[in-house]
C-alpha cells in the first residue's frame, strides 16, 4: 500500500488548507506528509500566507513531515504570479513537474483545489489530468463567510455551530494516460497533446490509414451520399466502403471521449460532426 500524500496549493486562503487537512485527517488517520506550492516566499505576495502556515503546522502537526516546491518560471527564476501566457504555461509545468515527481516516488496524492487563485486552482486541476492516475483524489473544500472572515486554521477554533459546515468535497477527474507516470514523458509533449486536441477533426484523420482517410475525405465532401456513391466517386465498390467506414468507426470510439458509448446509428453523423470541425 502506497503512502498518502496532501498536496495544496499556497496562495492568499492557508485557513483553506488546515482545515482541508483537518478534514481529510478523519477520512484517513494515517496521514502524516504535506506538501506545499508556492510561488515565491518573499517576492510575491503570499509571503506571510507562506510562514504562517508554516508555524501552524509545525505547532499543530509537529510529527508532520512538510515538504515545499516552489514553482518557478520556465528560466528557473522565481515565479511571482499569473499574468500572461508565459508565466501561465510556467505554472501549469511546475504543478504538473511536482505531481509527476510525487507520483514517481510511489505516493498516492489528495490535492487539494483551494486556498489560491482561480487561475492558479484551473492549472492545478489541469496538471493533475496529466499527472495522476484513477487512485488519486481531488479536493476543495466549501466553508461559511463566517469561518473564511473569522481566519480561523484548524476546526477546534471553529464554533460549533459552523464546523458541520466545512465540508470536503471531492471532485471529478480524468486522467489522461498518454504515458506511464515513471516513463520519459516531457512537458513539451503534454502542449503537443493539448494543441491536436484543439483540432480534432485533423487529429483523427492522421491516426487513419491512407484509404480509410480517402473513404472520411469523400464522406465530409459528400456527407449524405449513400455507400454506393462513395465507392464510384473512389472507384471501389460500396461493400469495401463500408468495411473501411467499420474500421474508421472503430477507432472513433477509442478516440472520442466515451466513444465506446455512441449508439451505432449515430457513428455517421459523429463522424461527418469530428472531421468537419464541429466537436
Amino acid at each position: 500500500m502506497s503512502a498518502e500524500l496532501f498536496v495544496a496549493t499556497l496562495g492568499q486562503a492557508p485557513g483553506a488548507i488546515t482545515m482541508a487537512l483537518d478534514r481529510l485527517q478523519l477520512r484517513i488517520p494515517t496521514l502524516d506528509t504535506v506538501a506545499l506550492l508556492h510561488t515565491s516566499p518573499t517576492l510575491s505576495a503570499i509571503s506571510e500566507q507562506f510562514e504562517l502556515l508554516q508555524r501552524e503546522l509545525a505547532h499543530e502537526r509537529p510529527a508532520y513531515r512538510v515538504l515545499l516546491r516552489e514553482i518557478t518560471d520556465m528560466s528557473g527564476q522565481p515565479l511571482i504570479d499569473i499574468v500572461d501566457e508565459p508565466t501561465s504555461r510556467a505554472y501549469f509545468r511546475g504543478v504538473w513537474s511536482v505531481l509527476r515527481e510525487f507520483k514517481q516516488q510511489g505516493y498516492t496524492i489528495h490535492l487539494l483545489i483551494a486556498g489560491g487563485r482561480k487561475a492558479m486552482s484551473i492549472y492545478a486541476m489541469l496538471a493533475a489530468t496529466f499527472a495522476l492516475q484513477s487512485g488519486d483524489r481531488v479536493w476543495t473544500i466549501h466553508s461559511p463567510d463566517a469561518v473564511i472572515k473569522a481566519q480561523a486554521f484548524w476546526l477546534r477554533q471553529v464554533p460549533i455551530e459552523l464546523r458541520d459546515n466545512i465540508k470536503l468535497i471531492s471532485l471529478p477527474i480524468f486522467p489522461l494516460r498518454l504515458a506511464p507516470v515513471s516513463g520519459d514523458m516531457r512537458f513539451e509533449e503534454i502542449e503537443q497533446y493539448m494543441e491536436r486536441r484543439q483540432h480534432l477533426g485533423e487529429d483523427f484523420l492522421n491516426q487513419l490509414s491512407p484509404k480509410e482517410q480517402l473513404v472520411a475525405a469523400a464522406i465530409r465532401q459528400n456527407p449524405y451520399a449513400e455507400n454506393k456513391l462513395l465507392g464510384q466517386h473512389l472507384f471501389i465498390d460500396a461493400r469495401t466502403v463500408e468495411t473501411h467506414l467499420q474500421n474508421i468507426y472503430q477507432k472513433m470510439r477509442f478516440y472520442l471521449d466515451r466513444g465506446d458509448q455512441l449508439p451505432k446509428h449515430q457513428m455517421r453523423q459523429v463522424l461527418i460532426d469530428l472531421i468537419s470541425g464541429r466537436l
